[in-house]
C-alpha cells in the first residue's frame, strides 16, 4: 500500500473502553496496473495479519482484463506470478470470514486497501486505524505536517541500523511484511496503554533519519509507461484526478 487517503472510517484515536474485545489485524493489497493512468489499478495479491503477527492469509488473486504492467519495483511481481491466481470473490470472501465486526483494521494509509476489496465498516471490521496519522511529524519549516512511508517507519523503528541497510539493499516487495509491520507498529506504539513517551521518542527518530529515496521518485513518476504520480501532480501524465498526501 502506498498511498495516504483519509476517509471517515478511518479513526486516529482508540478509546480505551473500546479496545479490549477487539481483535486487531492488518492486511496489504497489492495492486498490478490495467491502464496507463495513476489510478488504474487492479487488485491481485492481499495478505491478512493477525496480532500474534501471524500470516492468516497470502492469496494471488485473478485481475480481469488485461494487465498492463505488474508494477514490479512496486509489487515485487513478474510476468507467470499470477498464474494460478484465486478468482477475486473467493478471496474476498475469505478475507472477509477472516475478519469481522470485532476487528481494529490497522495498517499504512488502510482505507485504499478497504476499499479495494469493498470491505464494510461495522460489518467486515469494527473501525480502522491509519498507522501514518500517528507517526506523522509537524514540520514548522513549511507549517505541515511529514508523512512517512511503511518502509521508513518500520526500518527506522523496527529494526537496528545494520538491518534496516541490508533490508534496503536486499529485500524485495511483500504484502505479508507490510501487513505484519503493521500490527508491530500498532502493538508498540499505538493500542491503548502503549507509553506516549515512546511514540513521541519515536516521531523524534523519523525527522531524524533521512528517507531512503521514494521509489517513484526514483522511477521518475513513470514506470513502462504507466503513470505513477498520484501524489505529485506537477509530475503527472495522465491527467487523471490526484489524490491528496
Amino acid at each position: 500500500t502506498h498511498t495516504s487517503h483519509h476517509t471517515s472510517h478511518v479513526i486516529h484515536t482508540i478509546s480505551m473502553a473500546a479496545a479490549p474485545q477487539l481483535r486487531v489485524m492488518s492486511l496489504d493489497v497489492e495492486c498490478v496496473a490495467n491502464g496507463r493512468g495513476h489510478n488504474d489499478r487492479a487488485p491481485c495479491w492481499v495478505a491478512v495479519v493477525n496480532e500474534r503477527e501471524e500470516c492468516v492469509l497470502d492469496a494471488k488473486m485473478q485481475v480481469p482484463g488485461q494487465v498492463v504492467s505488474y508494477l514490479t519495483p512496486l509489487t515485487g511481481l513478474r510476468l507467470g506470478d499470477l498464474e494460478g491466481a484465486r478468482p477475486f470473490g473467493e478471496v474476498v470472501q475469505q478475507v472477509k470470514q477472516l475478519l469481522g465486526p470485532d476487528v481494529l483494521l490497522v495498517g499504512q494509509a488502510i482505507a485504499s486497501d478497504i476499499e479495494w476489496l469493498g470491505l464494510q465498516e461495522g460489518i467486515d471490521f469494527h473501525k480502522a486505524v491509519d498507522l501514518s496519522e500517528h507517526f506523522k511529524a509537524y514540520n514548522a519549516k513549511y507549517g505541515n505536517y511529514s508523512y512517512y512511508s511503511l518502509q521508513h517507519t518500520a526500518t527506522t523503528l523496527l529494526m537496528s541500523d545494520a538491518e534496516a541497510d541490508s533490508f534496503l539493499h536486499t529485500s524485495s516487495h511483500d504484502p505479508q511484511q507490510d501487513a505484519r509491520w503493521s500490527v508491530q507498529l500498532y502493538n508498540r506504539y499505538v493500542r491503548p496503554g502503549a507509553p506516549k513517551a515512546d511514540l513521541e521518542r519515536a516521531r523524534t527518530k523519523l525527522r531524524s533519519r533521512r528517507p531512503a529515496e521514494n521509489i517513484v521518485k526514483r522511477l521518475n513518476h513513470q514506470y513502462e509507461g504507466v503513470c505513477l504520480a498520484k501524489f505529485f501532480r506537477e509530475r503527472c501524465t495522465c491527467n487523471q484526478p490526484n489524490g491528496n498526501n
